[in-house]
């Protein structure tokens, strides 16, 4: 998980605007982490709406985090992100292969991600805890619905990792990164148990065990073990 020295032409390291709430903003810092990618750390705080400020949608109009500078270069969307960071830092070919075969299976699950698990996680946790919190009401068969998706994206997953260790062989890819800064927000799920998905939750336990992931995913992993507490 080594970086070899970059040689991208750009800048020596790049600005990063992100939230420790916000799961794509944690597979870029996790990558960079990884591969030890200098990157300034701005937090835009999402629930303040710093990210509808005119300053913030002149590097992003789409008003999301992250979005990375890389010195006059501007770029969002996570995954693109992490395809970008790949490829102009040199980094080890395992994160997103050469071999266009190898490449495609993960395009292929960087693409399910967002219209399947993300739903099923983002959006649940947004409608089930977040809106109560601001006065907002989610009619129960639209939770039920968002919740059977989830479990649905557990159980293709469950089924990839049957055979590795990762998503695609003995090592990680982008596509860990980016499933499991999704995935680990399961922690604030009241209605889910990951021992139904035994592959999936050995997979989790995994990547919990490198330290750079559970530092960029502290926020929830803290908030999991408050919600805990507070039901003892």
């Amino acid at each position: 998980m080594e970086n070899k020295d970059s040689s991208s032409g750009k800048s020596s390291h790049v600005t990063l605007y992100a939230n420790d709430s916000s799961q794509p903003s944690r597979a870029v810092m996790i990558f960079c982490d990884l591969n030890g990618i200098k990157y300034e750390k701005k937090v835009i705080n999402v629930f303040a709406g710093e990210q509808f400020s005119p300053e913030y949608k002149k590097l992003n109009p789409a008003s999301q985090v992250p979005c990375l500078v890389d010195g006059d270069f501007v770029i969002s969307e996570s995954h693109t992100i992490l395809k970008y960071l790949h490829a102009t830092r040199n980094c080890a070919d395992h994160w997103y292969p050469s071999d266009i075969l190898k490449r495609t299976k993960i395009d292929e699950i960087l693409d399910w991600h967002h219209t399947n698990l993300r739903e099923g996680v983002h959006t649940y946790i947004l409608r089930k805890i977040v809106y109560p919190m601001m006065g907002k009401e989610t009619p129960e068969w639209e939770l039920k619905d968002l919740l059977k998706k989830f479990k649905k994206s557990c159980k293709y997953l469950n089924t990839l990792l049957k055979s590795s260790d990762y998503l695609f062989g003995k090592e990680m890819t982008i596509a860990d990164l980016a499933i499991f800064s999704e995935f680990i927000d399961y922690k604030l799920h009241p209605d889910f148990d990951v021992s139904s998905y035994p592959e999936l939750q050995k997979w989790s336990e995994r990547m919990q065990s490198v330290p750079e992931v559970v530092n960029a995913c502290y926020t929830t992993l803290k908030g999991a073990e408050k919600n805990k507490l507070a039901k003892i």
